[in-house]
């Protein structure tokens, strides 16, 4: 079948700078993909791409073998925790339905049974439905996490895409977190975008290193030349138990 994602040669120039470069990446049906990264590497405008929110400089993007913004509700959108303001005076199924938004036709935007009912069935499966009527604000960390994914996958999605989230989450709701992903991964494929390194060797397939360019080879190894060409440092990988090792000196910047 054809990727669910692919991209070819893609740039993306910001402000007069790469933030993107040559990048070629594919989402398979069943991928549960990882990728790592510095900060300012590129991680989140990749999936503003794919999204269609950011247009490529130079490449081609595909969702489903068309432009990502006709195919856009085809994939479902957790962005960085911290971006969710829980103070709005939401609750949890009015959140969960504003997912639905960009399927609801006509001028007014009025929600239809099925919408209801979608949200219904997604928060059912996140296991918050008992909590449908109570106020965003009110629930704990873990439960607002899973609303968060509810309304992502109230559309229906065929892949999930994740900005950094469990960014300023404690480490039992991280936890937590990663096995409804594992989970969700029967149904659907997964683009996990993160600096955790530890959770994402430890649930993912496959392992992607984006600092503007992407280095992949379609496992979930991680292997020291592609964090060293990521990074640009040198770097040792260390395993529970294996002895301290030191580090090769940094290398003069030409």
């Amino acid at each position: 079948m054809a990727p669910i994602v692919e991209m070819k040669g893609v740039w993306v120039r910001l402000g007069g700078r790469s933030v993107l470069e040559d990048v070629n990446f594919s989402l398979e049906q069943d991928d549960f993909y990882g990728v790592i990264g510095p900060n300012g590497g590129g991680k989140t405008t990749l999936i503003k791409v794919i999204l269609g929110l950011i247009k490529p400089w130079k490449g081609e993007v595909t969702v489903q073998g068309e432009n990502p913004e006709k195919n856009r509700h085809l994939l479902g959108y957790v962005p960085q925790y911290r971006t969710y303001d829980f103070t709005y005076p939401l609750t949890v199924r009015e959140m969960v339905l504003s997912g639905r938004l960009g399927l609801v036709p006509g001028p007014f935007r009025k929600y239809r049974g099925e919408d209801h009912e979608k949200a219904r069935a997604a928060m059912e499966m996140m296991g918050i439905g008992d909590l449908s009527d109570r106020p965003i604000g009110e629930l704990s960390g873990g439960q607002q996490q899973r609303a968060i994914i509810a309304r992502a996958l109230v559309s229906q999605p065929i892949a999930l895409l994740l900005d950094e989230p469990t960014t300023h989450v404690d480490p039992q709701m991280e936890e937590e977190f990663y096995e409804i992903l594992r989970s969700l991964h029967k149904r659907m494929a997964i683009l996990l975008v993160t600096h955790d390194m530890t959770a994402v060797s430890a649930y993912v397939d496959k392992i992607a290193c984006l600092n503007r360019r992407l280095f992949t080879h379609g496992s979930k190894e991680i292997s020291e030349d592609m964090l060293e060409a990521v990074y640009h440092c040198p770097i040792s990988l260390i395993a529970h138990g294996v002895p301290h090792r030191v580090l090769r000196s940094h290398e003069e910047e030409p």
